[in-house]
This record gives C-alpha cells, sequence and structure tokens, in this order.
C-alpha cells in the first residue's frame, strides 16, 4: 500500500509514524486480547531483508479511506511507531 505521510530512514527502512493493516482474521488473532513489548517490521519477504524492532504502543482500530482499496471506506489497525 502506497502511503502518503512522512517518512523516515531508520536502519535501512523507510518508516511511517503509523503502520496500516487491513482488520483481517490473521492480524485480529495476532493483535487483539495480546500485549508485546516490542514489535518487530520486515522490509519485504525476503531472506535478509533489513528489520526494525521498536516498542509496541498498542492499537487504535479506525476507518480510512485510501485510493489503493478505490477510495472505499476500509477498517484498519493503526499501529504507532
Amino acid at each position: 500500500m502506497q502511503r502518503y505521510q512522512k517518512s523516515y530512514l531508520k536502519n535501512n527502512i523507510y518508516l511511517y509514524p503509523i503502520e496500516y493493516r487491513v482488520v483481517k482474521p490473521y492480524c485480529v488473532k495476532k493483535l487483539v486480547g495480546r500485549d508485546y513489548d516490542k514489535i518487530i517490521f520486515k522490509a519485504g519477504y525476503r531472506t535478509g531483508a533489513p528489520r526494525y524492532e521498536c516498542d509496541y504502543k498498542g492499537y487504535l482500530i479506525e476507518n480510512i479511506k485510501h485510493e489503493f482499496f478505490g477510495n472505499e471506506e476500509i477498517t484498519v489497525f493503526s499501529l504507532p511507531l
């Protein structure tokens, strides 16, 4: 998903102030009712892809509109970094 937020570079990964994940069963299973100390984001799926570890600050459930989804409103988990 393209993002239109200001990104910053850390550990060779372009990060955004908030990371979004569409509310789907996999993300619900991983986030709802759980608490973590850290969260790891990986820049791609290849072996050896850069990783960024940050403190887990919880999540919010939001409805957003984005052209990636045809400008339709979609429900997402927003994870502040």
